[in-house]
């Protein structure tokens, strides 16, 4: 899960805006510039670029890899969830058919996903803006905890990570921070666990 940590350690965050912060949660998660640059999820998105200003103008393909990538990972961990195995079937979208199922599978997984306000059709439909970066930040964190060890994320932070809010404070920002902070804890806590055990055994 950690093994990102060089990738973000180049990722020059200036301030925490919540795409800076998408990209970051999507390299710990192991969507790394390198593999995508080699066509490792395909020519049609060898281009795409995690960054945090990826979603300022329309983005369709980086929308599309965003949205593969995360459902492999909720598909892994939940045991085979409906929407995320339709959209990963119809991935890269190459024609009108796949276009209208990966779209419509995007649209249940988020439902299925995060408590929504309203119907994200239509920023799926834009590939951009403010609002779409903040959908995905949460999704991006909902995976994390997914993923994460229930003894690492407290119920309380997964709760604020799905909510898409903080404690005291509703930000997605908020949560995320949060969240990345308490994996960090708990994988330096594995650390010292193994460091421990190492020298007893000397």
């Amino acid at each position: 899960f950690f093994e990102a940590r060089e990738s973000v350690s180049r990722f020059k965050m200036a301030t925490h805006s919540e795409g800076q912060l998408l990209a970051t949660n999507l390299m710990l998660l192991g969507l790394y510039p390198e593999q995508i640059r080699k066509g490792a999820f395909g020519e049609t998105c060898s281009q795409v670029e995690i960054r945090g200003d990826m979603f300022e103008e329309p983005n369709p393909r980086g929308l599309e890899l965003v949205l593969h990538f995360l459902a492999v990972q909720i598909f892994r961990a939940s045991c085979g969830s409906l929407p995320a195995r339709t959209l990963t079937e119809n991935f890269p979208v190459t024609d009108a058919g796949r276009r209208m199922r990966f779209k419509a599978a995007a649209v249940q997984l988020l439902q299925e996903r995060l408590p929504l306000s309203g119907d994200p059709t239509q920023l799926l439909q834009q590939a951009k803006g403010a609002a779409l970066t903040t959908l995905l930040l949460r999704l991006s964190c909902d995976v994390m905890a997914t993923v994460a060890p229930p003894e690492v994320v407290p119920e309380w932070l997964r709760s604020a990570v799905v909510s898409g809010e903080g404690v005291g404070c509703p930000s997605s920002v908020a949560a995320g921070m949060a969240l990345r902070q308490q994996l960090i804890l708990g994988e330096q806590q594995r650390f010292a666990r193994i460091a421990a055990e190492a020298q007893r055994a000397q």
